[in-house]
């Protein structure tokens, strides 16, 4: 059976359990949820008991929501310290009920009995929650949420260009990203970050994020670093919204039907880098389009059965027609000065296309079984004829010489060509089931997958470096390329995986859970089989019930600390995708087998009150042995795999964070990560060196060398801060402040051309202060600025100034290397984005 003949039986059979499934009706209950006096609660979280199913309240108080027909029905409303209990007698199916309801602020601690409510879940699972509402007004060079991703503990990038990031020593193909359970996948071609353009995640349709930076369930897939678990929203009511700044415009729309079955949500976006590219030292001509249009329309056919469609089309065009660059760099006694003029031009296109159809069983015994059919298609094209004429000059730092600041010695005159006619198109498709069974004490997930890729890329590019003015020639056909590659690539191939895994409720009153998971895929391109187990425990020795018996006073509700301890252990083997069979001749390796990470993570979150609002104190530390790993080297975004399972190596370190409302109502954290990651790579070697540094060498004259051992692994960044902090302005609580500092240590590099050199040297230290300053001009929920007729159509209007790169830091990505007359190689850095400003509306509807 061929694939497009198992997926039209798919989808047969996906219909014929909806017709099934049909027959199950509901009626609706809608409403609005206020306080005492009158005003709109946002975020009220309501569900039904013994059930999954749930919403919350809008920014005007309003829900909607689908209950059994038939039975009576117990509807929690629950905000901040306050639940309520309503009891609703039984409706037909069809019928729709409002139900307006009013939450006071006292706090009734009889109420708050809850046990069964099946949504609580997560709690479970060590996974971090990022605060979506901070994604509203938060300055960022690229998408918000990647922003507050490399925020994170754990979380490294030293390009605020780019959408990549690593993970406690891993590199950007080891993180697993996904949409509503459907996994996403970064360009194949990508040199650098101003090439990359629109990574697919949009944050204005965005429900909840969650994060892991290792150590991760069963359930999610086959990658060494870390996931990241992104939901879009299931809209109850119509919204809308649109920003436009100096990089581009979004837009957004959401909404559903009357009685609430068809719901769709609707996003665009065209952004442009020319503003921020024309500060880097190359000058020239920066024409960058990236645009896309994606959406997720779903319907209920019945109480229980949902069809969702999730659709993305993306167009990223970078041209670059480079005119000169100058770059000063060096020491306060030694500046060089790099200088070129440019001929040709750069083109790189993207153009990616994603559909899922996805059909979603859920009762209200707990059982969910998911389906979901998705088609990817990516069309990469990378054409550049660059030439470079450069100088390389020594530069006069004396103040009281007349050549002050001009050249005083020439190093090298001389040129490259670089030229490239590459293309890439990849077919991704896959089938999978997901399914999920609440008992009472212990929650069984399974899932199956199977994924089909055609790959094909013709792969074309050379470099010629000349220092002397004239180049040599082998013979009088060839001439003395310093790289040349010329490959043709298809590659087909099947993958099958699945998981199964439990979470234990071990001990209701200290909340003990443990999950264990074993994950097994297949690859038919080289026949490797693979089984990995995985557990995650949770222990919480402190929670709110517990406390008021601690400190021998169950009446005062004042000591809100609670205790969390995480441990995870297992083995997180990651099968080769495209770019790791291919090496840097662009010929693949069949007998590639999946690379291993043994993960061990051990963690607290310290829950405690301080100015009367709740503060949490995370702590991981972890372990990962890493085997039968494929070296790689760096070059800005781009990695280059070696192709073969030739190291082994370790990544160990701690994280620490504290988050918090610092400011009530806006949530901030700061976080500190040390980590080192090193690996041993066979066959390598280094020189043996005298005491006067000198090489040494044998009796017959030939230079001793040795193993070098372990040795950094590109993404070793010993030592990471970052801040994010939110603040309003004095007496003016309708403006706030962003703030977002990243402090990272160097990183390795070394000279490609000499192999015993890799990884020797350090970059410099990342160094970046983004702010933004927010003014509110209108808010429905506030009631502010909207005494107009014309603004009371406004949810709220938001206007931005920010400022990106505030200290003008000159960040280095990485390094270009030339050679003098002498045959010596220079490496001239790469800076990135210099100081920008930008200003932002932002308007809700």
């Amino acid at each position: 059976m061929n694939f497009k003949t198992l997926t039209f039986f798919i989808l047969i059979l996906i219909l014929s359990l909806s017709k099934s499934f049909s027959q199950q009706n509901y009626a609706t209950i809608y409403g609005a949820v206020t306080d005492i006096d009158s005003k709109a609660l946002n975020g009220v979280n309501i569900w039904i008991h013994n059930s999954n199913s749930g919403t919350t309240s809008s920014s005007t108080g309003k829900y909607s929501l689908k209950i059994p027909s038939g039975k009576k029905s117990i509807i929690y409303f629950s905000y901040q310290k306050n639940v309520k209990r309503i009891i609703i007698q039984a409706l037909q199916s069809g019928e729709k009920k409002m139900i307006n309801v009013t939450l006071a602020k006292e706090y009734n601690l009889e109420t708050v009995v809850i046990k069964e409510y099946k949504g609580k879940k997560t709690k479970k699972i060590p996974m971090q929650k990022i605060d979506v509402e901070v994604l509203d007004v938060l300055p960022s060079t690229t998408e918000r949420v990647i922003t507050i991703v490399k925020t994170l503990p754990g979380v490294s990038s030293n390009t605020e260009l780019s959408s990549g990031y690593t993970v406690r020593g891993g590199n950007y193909d080891e993180n697993l990203v996904y949409i509503n359970d459907i996994e996403i996948y970064r360009p194949f071609l990508v040199r650098s970050g101003q090439q990359e353009g629109l990574p697919i995640l949009n944050s204005d349709l965005i429900e909840s994020i969650n994060f892991s930076a290792g150590g991760f369930e069963a359930k999610y897939g086959d990658k060494l670093s870390s996931v990241l678990d992104i939901k879009y929203k299931t809209p109850n009511e119509f919204h809308a919204g649109f920003s436009v700044n100096l990089l581009g415009a979004s837009a957004h729309v959401e909404g559903s039907s009357d009685n609430h079955r068809f719901k769709y949500l609707l996003g665009a976006r065209q952004r442009s880098n020319s503003y921020f590219l024309n500060s880097l030292d190359v000058e020239g001509e920066y024409n960058s389009s990236f645009s896309d249009l994606q959406s997720y329309i779903s319907y209920d056919l019945n109480e229980n059965l949902k069809v969702g469609l999730f659709s993305y089309y993306g167009r990223n065009k970078y041209n670059l027609i480079p005119k000169s660059q100058t770059t000063d760099y060096g020491t306060h006694d030694l500046v060089l000065r790099f200088k070129v003029y440019f001929d040709g031009q750069e083109v790189t296109k993207y153009e990616n296309v994603l559909n899922a159809i996805d059909l979603t069983y859920e009762n209200n015994n707990s059982l969910k079984l998911k389906f979901i059919v998705s088609a990817y298609s990516t069309k990469e094209t990378e054409y550049f004829d660059v030439m470079g004429q450069y100088w390389l000059d020594q530069v006069d730092t004396d103040p009281g010489s007349e050549t002050f600041d001009s050249t005083k010695y020439n190093l090298g005159v001389g040129t490259f060509l670089n030229h490239a006619r590459n293309r890439l198109y990849a077919d991704i498709f896959n089938f999978q089931h997901k399914g999920e069974k609440i008992f009472h004490k212990s929650e069984l997930r399974w899932g199956i997958k199977m994924q089909y890729e055609n790959i094909q890329d013709e792969l074309r590019e050379w470099e010629l470096l000349d220092s002397s003015d004239y180049i040599i020639p082998i013979n009088e056909n060839e001439l003395k390329l310093n790289r040349f590659v010329s490959t043709s690539v298809d590659l087909k191939s099947f993958r099958y995986s699945g998981y199964l895994q439990n979470t234990f409720t071990l001990n209701d009153s200290n909340r003990s859970y443990l999950t264990a998971g074993v994950r097994a895929n297949y690859w038919d391109y080289n026949n490797e089989f693979i089984v990995t187990p995985r557990f995650q425990f949770v222990f919480e020795p402190w929670n709110r019930e517990n406390l008021r018996t601690l400190y021998n006073n169950p009446e005062d509700t004042t000591y809100k600390r609670k205790l969390q301890i995480k441990l995870s252990a297992g083995m997180y083997y990651q099968p080769a995708f495209y770019r790791e069979l291919r090496n840097r001749q662009g010929v693949l390796n069949p007998e590639i087998r999946a690379q291993k990470s043994y993960h061990f993570v051990l963690g607290s979150d310290l829950y405690f009150q301080m100015w009367s609002r709740t503060f949490k104190w995370t702590t991981e530390a972890y372990f990962k042995y890493l085997d039968d790993i494929i070296p790689y080297d760096i070059e800005d975004v781009r990695i280059k795999y070696f192709a073969e399972n030739c190291a082994t190596g370790y990544a160990t370190g701690v994280d620490l964070q504290l988050h918090g409302q610092f400011v009530n109502g806006l949530p901030s954290w700061a976080n500190i990560s040390i980590m080192q990651t090193k690996e041993d790579i066979e066959d390598d070697f280094t020189y043996v060196y005298d005491e006067e540094g000198n090489r040494k060498t044998d009796a017959e004259g030939k230079y001793i060398t040795e193993e070098q051992g372990l040795i950094p692994r590109p993404t070793d960044q010993r030592f990471r801060a970052a801040i994010f902090f939110q603040d309003f302005l004095p007496n003016n609580p309708t403006s706030k402040v962003n703030l977002n500092f990243i402090f990272a240590t160097p990183l390795p590099f070394g000279p490609p051309q000499f192999e015993h050199l890799r990884n020797k040297g350090r970059m410099r230290a990342y160094k970046r202060v983004d702010v933004g300053f927010s003014k509110l001009l209108v808010s429905r929920k506030e009631n502010f600025g909207n005494s107009n007729k014309f603004f009371k159509n406004f949810e709220s209007i938001w206007l931005s100034g920010e400022i990106f790169n505030m200290f003008g830091v000159r960040n280095v990505i990485s390094y270009f290397w030339v050679k003098d007359v002498n045959n010596n190689y220079w490496g001239v850095p790469n800076y990135l984005t210099a100081r920008r400003f930008n200003v932002s509306l932002i308007v809700k509807f």
